[in-house]
C-alpha cells in the first residue's frame, strides 16, 4: 500500500541521517553497524554501501572498504563516489589491504573547519607529496600536524608519517610566525593521485605578531590554484561519501 511505502522510505531516510551523524561524530564502528543493518533491509542502497566504505576506510579496513565500494558500483554502475574510491584503492596490494591501521582518535568530520577566515586561514597544495600508498590512507577531514624541518614546514599524519611540504610561498612566512609564538591547526581537504591539499588555520596569535596576517590575500590567491585545476579534490570525501538520496 502507498502509505506503507512512504513509511518505509521515511525510515530509510531517518536511518541515513543517523548514519551520517555518527560519521560526523567520529563514531565509525557504530556507523559500520548501522549501515550494515540498512543494507540488510535495503540491499540496493548504493549510498549505504558508500557510507560503509567510508567508515571502513577510516578504521583502516581497506579490503572491506573495497568490497563495499564494489557493491555500490554493482548496485549503481554510474556511481562516481564508488568509482573514485576504487581507483584510489587500486594501488594497494592485497597484502597492504590486510594491514589494519585503526583510527582510534574518535574524531569526527567537521565541515566547519573548511570555512576560510580572511587572513587567518588558507588552503594550500603540498609539494613533494608522499608516495601514493601513503596518501591513499589519508581522508578529507583528517587532522594533521605541522613541524619545521631544514627550514621547511612539513605536514605529517598523527602517526608521524610524512605527507608533504608546505610551499615556500606560505611555508617561510608561517615558520616565522610559528617561531614568534603563533599556533596553527591543519586539516586535510583532499587527497588523490599524488595530490594533497590542507587547510591551515591560525588558532592563536601571539601578541608580538599582532597585525601580521598568516595568509595575505595575494599569497592565498597564488597558492589556491590547484596544480591540475581539478576542483573535485576540494572537500570531496566530506560532501560526497556521506551523501544521501
Amino acid at each position: 500500500m502507498p502509505y506503507q511505502d512512504d513509511d518505509k522510505i521515511g525510515r530509510r531516510k531517518d536511518s541515513a541521517k543517523i548514519a551520517i551523524s555518527l560519521a560526523l561524530k567520529g563514531k565509525w564502528q557504530e556507523a559500520i553497524n548501522l549501515n550494515l543493518q540498512m543494507i540488510e533491509h535495503y540491499p540496493q542502497d548504493a549510498d549505504a554501501y558508500n557510507r560503509l566504505g567510508k567508515a571502513y576506510m577510516k578504521t583502516g579496513q581497506y579490503f572491506l572498504a573495497k568490497e563495499a565500494y564494489e557493491k555500490a558500483l554493482s548496485t549503481d554502475k554510474y556511481n562516481i563516489i564508488a568509482e573514485k574510491n576504487l581507483k584510489r584503492l587500486s594501488i594497494m596490494s592485497q597484502e597492504d589491504m590486510q594491514i589494519v591501521s585503526v583510527d582510534e582518535s574518535g574524531e569526527g568530520l567537521k565541515p566547519q573547519v573548511f570555512i576560510e577566515e580572511i587572513g587567518k586561514s588558507g588552503v594550500v597544495a603540498l609539494i613533494n607529496p608522499a608516495p601514493a600508498l601513503v596518501l591513499v590512507k589519508i581522508e578529507a577531514g583528517d587532522e594533521v600536524t605541522l613541524s619545521a624541518q631544514d627550514n621547511n614546514l612539513i605536514v605529517e599524519n598523527k602517526r608521524g608519517e610524512y605527507l608533504g611540504t608546505v610551499s615556500p610561498v606560505h611555508g617561510r612566512r608561517l615558520l616565522r610566525l610559528l617561531s614568534g609564538g603563533n599556533r596553527y591547526s591543519s586539516t586535510v581537504v583532499g587527497s588523490a593521485d599524488g595530490y594533497i591539499t590542507v587547510m591551515i588555520r591560525e588558532i592563536y596569535q601571539h601578541p608580538s605578531q599582532a597585525g601580521k596576517l598568516s595568509f595575505p590575500a595575494k599569497m592565498t590567491e597564488i597558492d589556491n590554484i590547484p596544480a591540475d585545476n581539478d576542483e573535485e579534490y576540494v572537500m570531496e570525501d566530506i560532501i560526497e561519501s556521506l551523501s544521501e538520496e
